[in-house]
């Protein structure tokens, strides 16, 4: 899986205790991914509304796909955040919008902060039944030490 770079607004929010990464069922936030073509500014850009996501429709809906949290938890120190399946977008009745970025953000709180950003590292076009898959089933999404 490619690398997730963290916005700096998300440090933050984190250490201000805005943002919950814990499980849903230990009251996390909800996180969700959504695909765009914008290219991060990781020092500037704060919220979803600073991206612009692709076109619905398509086999893609406004808004993406919802993260299932596996586990918070610490080791000698490091703190490890697990997902637990991987996405899939299929393009259906037409080419989905074309994209290169996979954007986290944080649906819970007000004006959705972002997260991270995953770079697939060239453009992806979709044509009608095509799958793209994010890989992030069962991996530790992000670490802190």
């Amino acid at each position: 899986m490619p690398t997730l770079q963290i916005f700096n607004s998300f440090r933050l929010k984190l250490a201000k205790g805005i943002i919950n990464l814990d499980t849903a069922a230990n009251g996390g936030d909800t996180f969700k991914v959504f695909l765009s073509a914008t290219t991060p500014n990781l020092s500037t850009h704060d919220e979803k509304g600073d991206i612009t996501e692709i076109a619905n429709g398509n086999g893609y809906t406004t808004g993406g796909q919802s993260l299932t949290i596996t586990s918070l938890s610490e080791s000698a120190g490091v703190v490890s955040w697990v997902i637990t399946s991987d996405l899939t977008w299929t393009a259906s009745g037409g080419t989905m919008a074309s994209f290169r970025y996979a954007y986290i953000y944080d649906d819970t709180i007000s004006g959705d902060p972002l997260v991270g950003v995953i770079d697939h590292g060239s453009t992806v076009s979709l044509s009608s039944g095509t799958p793209y898959i994010l890989r992030t089933g069962g991996v530790t999404l992000l670490t802190v030490d």
